[in-house]
């Protein structure tokens, strides 16, 4: 250690040597002083003085000259690093955009496959077999959906983004929940899933539902599938118990093949599996339990797996839950349940949507997953077609797509909004993280949702869509052009006009559902008349909604029919009831 601290301070070595010089040169000094001098012992002891402080100065410089040099060092250092973090923080949105470009490709023809599955799964005239290999495919491109989402979540918690969202949760319900989407799953591997959990479970704790739903089902389908006969348990214990939380701790045990301690200590780490021999017979891409791990530790919890071979498996962690007065209400998702085509109309007085996305397969999808559910939908490759049919048509709503060329679906909002203010949209992308974009906040959009979206969602999110109050079902500006300014004569007129509909209306009550088009065609034509007098643009689309709609989409038809006449009767009526009773 001194050879090293000498050999990277020569300074030191001058210095010192320098200053046993000047020693002996005071050791040696005669009385007399020395002849050369010519002077006194005084005058040699000055100049051994002086020899000291030339030694000091010298020393001084010496340290000052090497304090310049780290001073640059570190200066240069301090460029090289922030140069590093630069190239970091460019490669780090590098891989997000390519990561969020990816996501983007991967999705578009994943929604199309499930979307084409769907409608397939639900049509009555496909044999049982066919049905079959659909059904196989379908269960295909969701297992290729769930490694596209657990990728992203490992880029997620490597980047920091993985933040707890804690509310108040029924644990029984929630765990109850899960195990029993995955009882269809363990049937197939002939296996018996289980449940046991503490009575003194709290009815109501502060948990991050969506992680430790994940977490949960991440570990029992690891248990499932490394138990092709056998039985997995799943127990929730209560270590400890307060008035402010409870101690929990959640085991998932399974009968199946095991593992040695080499290989649990390997399949903790990102892309491995346990036994090679299996990895090439089960599928999975070796991610599920890495990120369960890193879920748990975000939730400061820690995963512990105990195996042995050819016995089983324990998977186990503990948390810290505090509890919770809200009062929650039950879980209502089914993870493994079919999907199902809604049996009633929709619910809301959109009709004509236009779908914008420059994947084809993807658009012909969409539009035939609206028409599913009772809309009548167009079709727009881009943006600057859009814009075109959005000048030509007057639609409901417009639902596109994220990522496209030229026009990205958040610009084309900002474009559709200078020409119609209040026309909902709706913007499909392949982000999962929507919550980081800014572009998430913006009023130009009334909702994003990541694909694939299927038929249910996305009945849901159209319904839950704001109805704009400036819409109206009637315009009095039409009417006023018939009968002038007379209030009485418009009084009069839209009286008329609401016992008419009310008849028809009663009268589409009592018909039976069945397409006699003449019959049909009739009354709408008398609907129309009144309908164009006060310019009831609703009602109009959907009197030649009935006159064009296919067998199998008529009854529906006549559904949205019969709400628009309500609607508008309603809202004449709203508007007579203010009108001075003077004047009626």
């Amino acid at each position: 250690m001194r050879s090293q601290f000498l050999g990277t301070n020569p300074a030191y070595l001058l210095i010192i040597f320098g200053y046993l010089l000047v020693a002996v040169y005071f050791l040696y000094i005669p009385d007399n002083g020395f002849f050369y001098l010519q002077s006194t012992a005084l005058s040699s002891w000055l100049l051994g003085v002086i020899l000291c402080l030339l030694i000091y100065v010298l020393g001084i410089t010496l340290f000052a000259l090497k304090a310049r040099a780290s001073y640059l060092c570190s200066i240069e250092n301090f460029d090289r690093l922030t140069h590093t973090k630069l190239k970091a923080v460019e490669a780090n949105q590098a891989k997000s955009h390519f990561l969020a470009t990816i996501s983007h490709e991967i999705r578009n023809p994943i929604q199309a496959i499930l979307a084409i599955h769907e409608l397939l799964l639900h049509d009555t005239a496909l044999k049982k077999e066919n049905k079959k290999l659909i059904q196989s495919a379908n269960h295909a491109s969701k297992s290729l959906l769930e490694i596209l989402n657990q990728v992203l979540d490992i880029s997620k918690i490597e980047a920091g983004k993985c933040q707890p969202s804690y509310a108040p949760t029924c644990l029984k319900d929630l765990i109850n929940c899960v195990v029993t989407g995955f009882s269809g799953l363990a049937q197939t591997h002939h296996s018996q899933l289980q449940v046991c959990l503490d009575p003194s479970l709290a009815p109501s704790l502060m948990i991050d539902r969506q992680r430790f739903r994940q977490i949960l089902q991440n570990l029992i389908s690891n248990a499932i599938k490394f138990t092709p006969h056998g039985s997995i348990r799943v127990s929730c214990f209560v270590l400890s118990d307060t008035y402010a939380e409870q101690l929990l701790e959640i085991h998932i045990a399974d009968t199946g093949c095991g593992m040695t301690q080499e290989e649990v200590s390997r399949v903790l780490r990102p892309y491995e599996q346990g036994k090679s021999n299996q990895a090439t017979q089960l599928s999975g891409s070796g991610l599920g339990l890495t990120i369960t791990n890193d879920l748990l530790t975000s939730l400061c919890s820690q995963l512990v797996l105990v195996s042995q071979e050819n016995l089983g498996t324990t998977a186990s962690f503990k948390l810290v839950c505090h509890r919770s007065s809200a009062l929650v209400a039950p879980i209502s998702e089914r993870f493994n349940s079919k999907p199902q085509l809604p049996t009633f109309p929709l619910n809301s007085t959109i009709r004509y949507v236009l779908v914008v996305d420059d994947y084809s397969v993807c658009r012909e999808v969409l539009v035939k997953q609206l028409q599913q559910i009772g809309c009548i939908a167009s079709s727009a490759c881009d943006g600057l077609e859009a814009l075109e049919e959005i000048k030509r048509v007057d639609f409901d709503l417009v639902i596109t797509d994220e990522l496209m060329p030229n026009i990205r679906g958040s610009e084309l909002a900002s474009l559709i909004r200078e020409i119609k203010p209040n026309l909902p949209i709706i913007i499909l992308t392949g982000n999962t993280h929507i919550e980081e974009n800014p572009l998430s906040q913006s009023t130009d959009v009334a909702l994003r949702l990541v694909k694939p979206i299927q038929l249910i969602p996305l009945k849901n999110a159209i319904e839950a869509l704001p109805k704009s109050s400036s819409q109206s079902s009637w315009s009095i500006n039409s009417l006023i052009e018939f009968t002038g300014e007379s209030s009485q004569s418009q009084i009069e007129v839209l009286s008329a006009i609401v016992t008419y509909q009310e008849e028809v209306l009663q009268e589409l009550k009592t018909m039976q559902m069945q397409h006699f088009s003449d019959q049909y065609e009739q009354i709408t034509h008398k609907i129309l008349g009144g309908a164009k007098l006060i310019n009831a643009k609703n009602l109009i689309r959907e009197c030649y909604a009935v006159n064009t709609a296919p067998p199998h989409q008529f009854s529906i038809a006549i559904s949205n029919l019969m709400r628009a006449l309500q609607n508008n009767n309603q809202d004449i009526n709203a508007y007579l009831q203010k009108i001075p009773q003077s004047l009626v």
